[in-house]
């Protein structure tokens, strides 16, 4: 069984030398989360120990003896739907924590999915922990009052073999030690209970306390009772009243370029860096009379649309319930916005600096002006087009500033080639390294592509004539598409191959001390024409030098180490493309200094 990547909904995070804080208005995904890892791979899962305010550390020490083999009542997991009323897409709220990087971190969530089926004598609660979708189902039986109970802990997930455990857990408070969970391996308190009336299932006996957490939850655990950071404390599942716009069976669809605006800045100490983009993606438009509809563009459902009227040379758009995003496990709505460019002193606090960043905030509706010749559209200057997790707050999983819309037709095109930014080789000694690099999602001329139509394959110097091939034999147990060498643009398995718009990583499972560059190179097959990029090469000799002379200058001056990171928080031995990276020096007295350097 895969080992799954988290979903969170709100939290910031703290880990080693580089700093990652999450926007307060943002979702966090799955795939932002992936993006994440320093490492490059999701590390197992760690045992938890002390909870602090928003972040508590892990440990291996386990939090309770609760032997779960001798008071478990249901033997096997439910991995299939079970037969009954399915309730598929209500809307669920709590408590949850979920771990990453060995810390747990903690916050209350809502409008999430939440999914169950109803039986005679039993309700099936799929996915019980919200920041670790097991895709199995919770067993709570109806008792003969009309309450309801789970009887824990039941086995729920199951990885390399081991399997874990649905296990009621209770706060725990020292001076020592802080807030923690542990197993409650009391007779009367391993159940868990919950009340279902009129189509709402809650958690009964798990209230907040003074600290600000649930008093109990439920918790993943292994078969010794230690908890493993993930809960789920003060649930609620409530009926979805919210309906999606349905694409009428005569509306006419059409491939359209969408364009937005991106910005950042940072400050370098001798005033802002500022950088404004222009992004560009495909998204498919349809006219029914005077009504438009946009797909989705952040999930590119093909049942989740965007409703718009047009009318004296606008299209405008109101904020509009759009769907469950199952693969975030999250409810979506469109929300027009306004936003601003605002001091963020959050994101590089660690460095005692400030950056700069867009605000945004709701609005009533947005208006594109309409080119009725062209059928193309354009947003105003300081708007955003929202794909939200919330219908009242900001919350967003994608915005799209200063959007615009314009027909699109596939030609015969040869791609841009892509860029390889970093070969991250921490750990070597542990026997994989990581590659970073870009897909351009344009042609030679700049013309957008259709990336579903693209492809790559990836090199060594072994053997530079030959595409490398992700078999099993290599190392890629988690890499399951049918062809080893040529590679989608956007397959992701999140574990040996992982992508996120045109960041890519790819996963290598030998020392790359024994080898001289890795390459990529990249195909398009428009209107039926097969075209290709150069074959980039990136220099591991180039990259080994510079890291020597990053250690013989910290020999000389009383440094320990040099490491540089960049915006995403992977480390790279030296900066070599043009950006802003940060430099962190460690002394020989452990103390260490982040700074920004700009490469030109």
């Amino acid at each position: 069984m895969k080992k799954i990547y988290l979903f969170a909904l709100s939290a910031a995070l703290l880990s080693g030398g580089s700093a990652f804080a999450q926007n307060a208005q943002q979702v966090l995904t799955k795939a932002r989360l992936s993006a994440l890892q320093k490492s490059g791979k999701v590390a197992g899962m760690v045992k938890a120990s002390r909870l602090t305010a928003r972040q508590f550390p892990a440990s291996a020490g386990a939090n309770g003896q609760l032997s779960v083999a001798k008071s478990q009542v249901y033997d096997d997991i439910v991995s299939s739907q079970p037969e009954g009323t399915l309730h598929a897409t209500d809307l669920r709220s709590g408590f949850y924590t979920y771990s990453v990087w060995g810390y747990i971190m903690a916050a209350n969530y809502s409008n999430s999915i939440g999914t169950y089926v109803e039986t005679d004598d039993a309700i099936f609660l799929k996915n019980p922990f919200n920041g670790f979708l097991t895709n199995t189902w919770l067993r709570i039986d109806k008792n003969a009052d009309g309450t309801y109970v789970a009887h824990l802990p039941q086995p729920i997930y199951e990885q390399d073999g081991q399997t874990f455990y649905a296990s009621r857990v209770k706060l725990s408070t020292s001076e020592s030690n802080g807030s923690t969970y542990v197993a409650d391996t009391t007779a009367a308190g391993s159940d868990a209970y919950f009340t279902y009336k009129d189509g709402v299932l809650a958690m009964a006996d798990s209230v907040y306390d003074a600290t600000g957490f649930p008093s109990a939850a439920i918790g993943l655990t292994d078969a010794d009772g230690a908890w493993y950071g993930y809960l789920d404390g003060a649930q609620r599942v409530t009926p979805n009243t919210y309906h999606k716009t349905v694409l009428p069976a005569a509306a006419k669809k059409a491939t359209y370029a969408m364009s937005n605006t991106t910005y950042s800045a940072y400050d370098v100490g001798q005033g802002f860096v500022e950088t404004r983009d222009t992004a560009h993606a495909l998204v498919n438009v349809a006219f029914d009379g005077d009504t438009i509809y946009v797909n989705n563009p952040a999930t590119k459902d093909s049942s989740s649309w965007i409703k718009g009227v047009i009318k004296d040379g606008k299209a405008t758009f109101e904020p509009q319930y759009i769907g469950a995003d199952t693969t975030d496990n999250i409810h979506l709505w469109f929300e027009p916005a306004t936003y601003t460019v605002e001091l963020d002193s959050s994101y590089y606090a660690y460095y005692g600096e400030v950056d700069k960043v867009r605000s945004y905030s709701l609005a009533d509706k947005l208006e594109l002006a309409y080119d009725a010749a062209t059928k193309s559209l354009q947003a105003p200057d300081s708007t955003s087009f929202i794909v939200n997790g919330s219908p009242s707050k900001v919350y967003y999983l994608a915005t799209y500033d200063e959007v615009g819309f314009e027909p699109w037709k596939e030609v015969a095109a040869t791609p841009a080639d892509p860029v390889i930014t970093a070969v991250n080789e921490t750990y070597n000694s542990e026997g994989y390294a990581s590659v970073a690099f870009n897909l351009p999602q344009v042609d030679t001329n700049g013309k957008l592509l259709n990336t579903d139509k693209a492809y790559y394959n990836l090199y060594t110097s072994d053997d530079p004539e030959t595409p490398y091939a992700l078999t099993e034999d290599e190392g890629y147990e988690y890499f399951n598409y049918s062809d080893s060498v040529n590679i989608p643009y956007s397959y992701t398995d999140g574990m040996d191959i992982a992508a996120n718009g045109a960041t890519h990583y790819w996963y290598i499972f030998f020392d790359t001390n024994d080898i001289d560059s890795v390459g990529v190179q990249m195909f398009y097959n428009g209107a039926g024409e097969l075209r290709h990029s150069n074959l980039v090469w990136y220099s591991l000799v180039e990259q080994h030098e510079a890291a020597g002379i990053n250690a013989l200058e910290g020999n000389e001056s009383g440094v320990s180490s040099v490491a540089y990171f960049d915006l995403s928080g992977r480390r790279v031995a030296a900066p070599k493309q043009a950006g802003l990276y940060i430099k962190e020096v460690t002394y020989a007295d452990g103390t260490k200094k982040g700074t920004k350097v700009l490469k030109k």
